[in-house]
């Protein structure tokens, strides 16, 4: 949940459950779990590249992430089911750095056909001349 997701998950489960404990709980499952779970989930796009390893994550994020507001809709709704949904979808939360290097990869057109992000000359080191030498720190 980004910030503006934790807040609307918030704000409904207080509306639905009218506790704000219940409400941190949630959020506190959803975190522990993605928290928890990420390096598994980075390990698995190191090994099987962001192309193939993200939309299996990302599809049922999008779509656990949309269930609180249909179990939300109206008061009463079961602290339980709430606290599970949020600990799934935080299970499957994508990686956020795998995810934002593929989508700046791709605004600024430097993804190559292999999937991967080209080099793109932006390093100190490509941009320095050769022979010359720096002096100070980076």
């Amino acid at each position: 949940m980004a910030t503006v997701g934790a807040t609307g998950s918030c704000v409904a489960t207080v509306g639905a459950t009218g506790s704000y404990v219940v409400a941190g709980t949630v959020l506190a499952l959803f975190g522990a779990l993605a928290v928890v779970l990420m390096p598994l989930r980075v390990s698995l796009v190191d090994r099987h590249g962001p192309r193939r390893a993200l939309p299996p994550m990302t599809a049922p994020h999008a779509v656990l992430l949309g269930a609180p507001a249909d179990v939300t809709w109206r008061p009463g709704a079961q602290p339980v089911v709430l606290g599970a949904l949020a600990a799934l979808a935080g299970a499957c939360a994508p990686p956020p750095g795998p995810v934002m290097a593929l989508v700046t990869a791709a605004v600024a057109g430097t993804v190559g056909r292999s999937g991967g992000a080209r080099g793109t000359g932006l390093s100190r080191r490509r941009r320095s001349r050769p022979g010359r030498r720096r002096r100070g720190p980076p």
